[in-house]
């Protein structure tokens, strides 16, 4: 029987998380997985006009994966644009690879990484969009 609208949505509510240790902070600190909003804002924020904006690549990215205890962003693109460049490149990493972002992400979809998924995707069966999905 295919999930109910209810069973939909709260299923979508439980984003993953990871707690990252950054030595660099003194800690550990925790992030998730942008909702599809957020991502599409990260995005377009990212590449105005086909250009990629550095900046907000992965400086907007870590404020909108960076989470406290409340499950909400902690700080803004600008606070984060004031963290050591060591922990910008520790946190930028792990939202990175949380989010499915960049070349190791598509290769991992596309089956060429060690220990990928399984992938599975058959643009014949119902209902199905020909993308890939995890198994």
């Amino acid at each position: 029987m295919p999930l109910t609208r209810e069973q939909i949505l709260e299923a979508s509510r439980k984003l993953p998380t990871v707690d990252v240790p950054v030595p660099e902070l003194g800690g550990d600190v925790r992030l998730t997985a942008m909702t599809a909003s957020a991502r599409m804002d990260w995005e377009k924020n990212s590449f105005p006009d086909g250009t990629a904006d550095l900046r907000e690549y992965s400086l907007g990215l870590i404020s909108r994966s960076l989470i406290g205890d409340d499950g909400k962003p902690m700080f803004s693109t600008d606070e984060i644009g004031e963290f050591a460049q060591s922990s910008v490149v520790t946190l930028a990493d792990a939202a990175r690879k949380l989010n499915g972002i960049g070349a190791e992400a598509v290769a991992k979809v596309e089956g060429k990484s060690e220990g990928s998924p399984a992938v599975s995707g058959d643009s014949n069966s119902p209902g199905a969009s020909g993308s890939p999905t995890l198994t």
